[in-house]
């Protein structure tokens, strides 16, 4: 009985540590997009080294996001190798994506990420902010994607890439898009892959 109340209570409680950080997520979008990143842009006119400076804030700040939801209950992480990652410098980072937040998780361990973004986040208004100050790359357009895929390689940064194309389907077996193939291909850097397990599946 006493673990049955246990574990109903624990189950509420991640439910309200879920929401909450989620709330604080929000509110951060929005802090960095309208305070943090245009500093940034202020007082620093060099585009390239903006954009680095943007990417190194948002590491830190999905960095604190995923401690957030740590230590409050909501989700418990363990990340081996972690050195591997930190000393990660222009690869391709293809990683299966079974929950919302692997990018989240994969930026707080990377210093140097950039990402391929699907094209409707650029209108979320708690992201596109964020995403266009960072200049992570989007989708929309396939042979500038290349291009600038190629780019941010040769430029030494990691580029993050979830070969599936979408949210990944407990059980069954990974099925990967052509896309991740032709950058693979076409920018010949080496490859990290990544497994992300959960438990239970989210």
């Amino acid at each position: 009985m006493a673990t049955n109340v246990y574990i109903k209570l624990n189950k509420i409680w991640r439910v309200l540590a879920t929401g909450f950080c989620f709330a604080v997520f929000g509110f951060g979008g929005i802090v960095l997009t309208l305070l943090v990143l245009p500093l940034q842009r202020l007082f620093e006119p060099c585009q390239a080294k903006r954009k680095q400076k943007a990417r190194l804030t948002v590491h830190y700040s999905f960095k604190f996001f995923v401690a957030l939801m740590h230590y409050t209950g909501a989700i418990h992480f363990s990340v081996q190798d972690k050195q591997k990652f930190h000393d990660l410098k222009g690869q391709l980072v293809l990683a299966n994506h079974p929950s919302l937040i692997d990018v989240v998780v994969l930026i707080s361990v990377i210093k140097n990420a950039d990402c391929v973004v699907k094209a409707h986040l650029f209108k979320n208004p708690f992201m596109r902010g964020v995403i266009k100050g960072t200049g992570y790359i989007s989708n929309e357009d396939p042979q500038e994607l290349l291009n600038d895929c190629e780019a941010s390689l040769a430029a030494g940064n990691n580029l993050i890439i979830f070969p599936e194309g979408t949210r990944t389907t407990p059980g069954e077996q990974l099925k990967f898009k052509r896309g991740a193939a032709n950058i693979a291909a076409r920018c010949k850097a080496p490859i990290t892959s990544v497994l992300i397990s959960m438990k239970p599946s989210t």
